[in-house]
């Protein structure tokens, strides 16, 4: 004869949790998305745990709060939620994993015979996760999603090979010593650019945590990010200031009214007719023009006696000209973006 169940004690609080159904609590209710079909149990698993333990009917899956006896208040409120906990099981299995386990009377009976058919450690899936794990590698990936596949690698092998719980004086370090492998890892994985972060971070002592890693490294990929965006953004501002740069201005003496003579003496005819085919391709490096070189660069070594530049109304005009340009370069900076969309 088979001993009789005991009932287990539970607190007043937790036994009115477990008993309670709310109004949404209907058995057609699907807590997870998507349904079990005999595959990645783990992470099924973990779904279903959380979405029973947010129902409060937890209890009735892993074992603590079995079947009352006949006698006691709570039995029709238990089989009520029992109920409940099993169609919502079936719910997210597949057809025919569901026609396998209908019969089962709880649905302690129920979860039980599905972790003994489907989690244990698949020796071909676990090799498979294995060589995924030594060849991935960063490759056209970004720093994200690189380290989401990595992790969900991680967790898969944790879900398929569990490391039992260490209480021994040894348990953190060898939690210690597990995180630095999977860190080092994640660093063996990363393109050839990232060979100056990686060596900085192998040169801490102690190592750094994964989460710290990662957050240096997002901000690594960052920093590139605003360089290479900065020298785009030079290189479309290079052409549109040259474009709004004053011409150059007209060669020849100028009278006191700023108009051209017509006066060419003999030294500016021979300069022009020697020189004048020859200067497109001359470019001065301190004036940032062309048609003649920094060896000959009046703004750098000073005008001749009769030039328009010479003296303090010279001068004047040299500082409209150059305020022209500096006047000009917020303007080309304001329709930046439209120079961006057209490009």
């Amino acid at each position: 004869m088979a001993a009789p169940t005991q009932e287990v004690v539970l607190s007043l609080e937790d036994l009115t949790k477990a008993l309670f159904l709310h109004p949404s609590d209907h058995p057609g209710l699907l807590l997870v998305s998507k349904p079990f079909d005999g595959t990645s149990f783990g992470s099924w698993k973990r779904t279903m745990l959380i979405a029973l333990s947010t129902k409060s009917k937890l209890s009735f899956v892993d074992g603590s709060f079995p079947k009352p006896q006949s006698a006691s208040p709570n039995l029709k409120k238990w089989m009520k939620c029992n109920d409940i906990v099993v169609s919502w099981i079936l719910n997210v299995l597949t057809k025919p994993i569901a026609d396998n386990i209908i019969y089962a009377k709880t649905a302690r009976q129920m979860w039980v015979d599905l972790e003994e058919r489907f989690a244990q450690v698949n020796g071909a899936k676990l090799y498979q996760v294995k060589k995924e794990m030594c060849n991935i590698s960063q490759g056209a990936n970004d720093i994200a999603t690189y380290y989401t596949k990595m992790k969900g690698l991680w967790d898969e092998l944790d879900d398929l090979d569990a490391i039992p719980l260490y209480t021994c004086a040894s348990a953190e370090k060898m939690h210690e010593r597990e995180q630095n492998q999977k860190l080092l890892q994640l660093l063996t994985g990363l393109n050839d650019g990232y060979n100056s972060i990686r060596g900085n971070i192998l040169m801490m002592i102690p190592l750094p945590s994964i989460s710290q890693v990662y957050s240096m490294l997002i901000q690594e990929e960052k920093q590139r990010e605003i360089k290479t965006s900065g020298h785009f953004l030079a290189d479309l501002a290079s052409p549109a200031v040259e474009a709004y740069k004053p011409q150059q201005f007209y060669k020849g003496r100028m009278d006191k009214n700023d108009t051209f003579s017509g006066k060419i003496t003999s030294l500016d005819q021979g300069r022009f007719n020697k020189n004048e085919g020859r200067r497109s391709g001359l470019f001065c490096n301190y004036y940032k023009k062309s048609g003649h070189v920094l060896e000959k660069c009046y703004r750098l070594h000073g005008f001749p006696p009769n030039s328009r530049f010479r003296g303090a109304e010279g001068q004047l005009l040299l500082f409209r000209q150059d305020l022209r340009i500096l006047l000009i370069i917020p303007m080309i900076l304001c329709h930046m973006p439209i120079l961006l969309v057209q490009v």
